[in-house]
């Protein structure tokens, strides 16, 4: 690897985002581990990129992509994982609060867990998290969705001002809703 190479992790990379960055980073000659619940990928292997099917609610699936990774160089984590639910919030059941908070608050708590101590060790890194405009502007039957979001807003902000002396940086981006 050259001085410019560097290793993605990508947690949630079965569509959207998370493939497009994959397969962005591949096409720039960066190592890529890929991981996702579906299977469209897993198995298959470009040169650079290593595709596995994992849940990202469960931490023994984040550490094991973690441990594909390697050892030292430069890494970043791309947390892409996400779901919500979209209705009237009277209709929302404790079933669908679950999945949206999983999907999105605890996807990136053991993601983060996970890559503080990693990216700390080898010097330091950036994890990346994906938001959404409705963090600030709510929207009709958003609600959970619009909540978990903010949510993962306030944790990688809190992260990135408890981890800055380890040299590990916590981007979230506001995409659309």
């Amino acid at each position: 690897m050259t001085d410019k190479q560097s290793t993605f992790l990508i947690v949630g990379a079965n569509g959207g985002l998370g493939v497009a960055i994959a397969e962005l980073a591949s096409e720039a000659g960066h190592q890529v581990v890929a991981m996702d619940l579906g299977a469209r990928y897993a198995g298959r292997s470009r040169a650079t990129t290593t595709y596995l099917k994992g849940n990202a609610t469960r931490p023994i699936d984040i550490a094991r992509a973690f441990r594909l990774l390697p050892k030292t160089g430069v890494c970043h984590v791309v947390n892409a994982a996400g779901a919500g639910v979209f209705k009237p919030f009277s209709r929302f059941t404790v079933k669908d609060f679950e999945r949206t908070l999983n999907a999105n608050v605890l996807t990136t708590f053991l993601v983060c867990q996970a890559a503080i101590p990693n990216l700390a060790a080898r010097g330091g890194g950036r994890v990346f998290g994906f938001g959404s405009i409705s963090e600030n502007k709510q929207l009709p039957m958003n609600s959970l969705y619009s909540a978990s979001k903010m949510a993962n807003q306030s944790l990688m902000k809190s992260l990135n001002e408890e981890t800055k002396l380890k040299n590990v940086h916590f981007t979230h981006l506001r995409l659309g809703a």
